[in-house]
């Protein structure tokens, strides 16, 4: 009788150790998969949300560059209407007043305003001054278009005074609508800048245009027009500025408008470029990718420590549930 007792005793015992051992190790697999399913829950959300991100920020810098296109656009045909108004006056389309004094006149009108210079040429090409010297630009670009009809802007360039500068040229038509000659006007060389100045993207991001030689001619860090940065150059002497001549070569194509990525000293950059097709100069809109982002590595901490803080919670009211179950 005691030898059956003890048997059964012993027996019960067991089983209530390995249903003991069974419980905890349903504890356990609860306590995994409450961990796994939050951690999902909470990878999933922000990886769809930085997604999501990724495409409006895309979005809105493609519109930014095409704006900014379609604004210094609008801009330069202010700069190249007040030229075409002084182009217009009776006495530079009157052929039975000297160029020289033509060349006088213009001296006095520079003084007034922000050209660096102004110039007239004649039908030949040649350029007259207020002293009756006279030079012979007919190769150049900025008599070349205007006498097509078309007006000219060049990109910074030193000229042959050693003077840094951007030249801008209208043609000038007789009453019968004849192109008689050229109006010049030299700027100085950083006043493309104007333009992209007062344009930020973030906190740090900037515009900037390159010429269809692939030189930088405005943005905020003016050294870089100055010494005529190109970055195609710059990848055939360092290989980490190719991705981004790539881009910028995207940028001169007519027409073009898109969004890239590529690396630079404050790190991964995410941009847009357009095309201006009055010019062929491409925009640039850049700005650290880490920027953007701040918000969303500000929810993903929030996200980590709630989801902790919920984790515990549940491991405590599971561990209660067992530890009722088990007594």
């Amino acid at each position: 009788m005691k030898t059956t007792q003890k048997k059964a005793t012993d027996s019960s015992i067991k089983k209530s150790k390995k249903l003991f051992s069974i419980k905890w190790k349903m504890l356990i697999i609860f306590a995994v998969l409450t961990y796994i399913v939050g951690h999902t829950c909470i990878s999933v959300t922000l990886t769809f949300a930085r997604q999501a991100l990724i495409e409006r920020v895309a979005i809105q810098l493609k519109a930014t560059a095409k704006d900014t296109a379609r604004e210094i656009k609008i801009a330069m045909n202010g700069d190249f209407q007040h030229l075409e108004t002084i182009a217009r006056m009776a006495m530079f389309r009157d052929m039975t007043i000297s160029y020289t004094d033509k060349a006088i006149r213009l001296e006095q009108e520079a003084k007034n305003s922000d050209f660096r210079g102004l110039y007239i040429l004649d039908a030949k090409g040649l350029g007259h001054f207020s002293n009756g010297d006279t030079n012979d630009a007919s190769a150049s670009d900025f008599y070349k278009i205007p006498m097509q009809g078309k007006n000219y802007i060049s990109e910074p360039y030193l000229d042959r005074f050693g003077d840094f500068c951007i030249s801008v040229s209208v043609p000038i038509y007789d009453n019968n609508k004849n192109i008689i000659g050229v109006l010049l006007a030299d700027y100085d060389g950083m006043a493309l800048c104007k333009y992209v100045k007062d344009i930020l993207i973030g906190d740090t991001g900037y515009v900037y245009i390159i010429g269809k030689t692939g030189n930088v001619i405005a943005i905020n860090e003016h050294k870089y027009v100055k010494e005529q940065w190109n970055s195609t150059k710059a990848a055939k002497k360092d290989p980490k500025f190719l991705h981004l001549a790539e881009v910028e070569q995207k940028a001169l194509q007519k027409n073009s408008i898109g969004n890239d990525e590529w690396d630079w000293d404050d790190g991964r950059i995410i941009g847009a470029y357009a095309n201006m097709p009055s010019t062929g100069w491409g925009v640039i809109v850049r700005a650290p990718k880490h920027e953007f982002f701040n918000s969303i590595d500000k929810l993903r901490f929030k996200a980590i420590a709630i989801g902790i803080v919920i984790y515990i919670i549940a491991l405590i009211i599971i561990f209660i549930v067992f530890i009722l179950l088990l007594f």
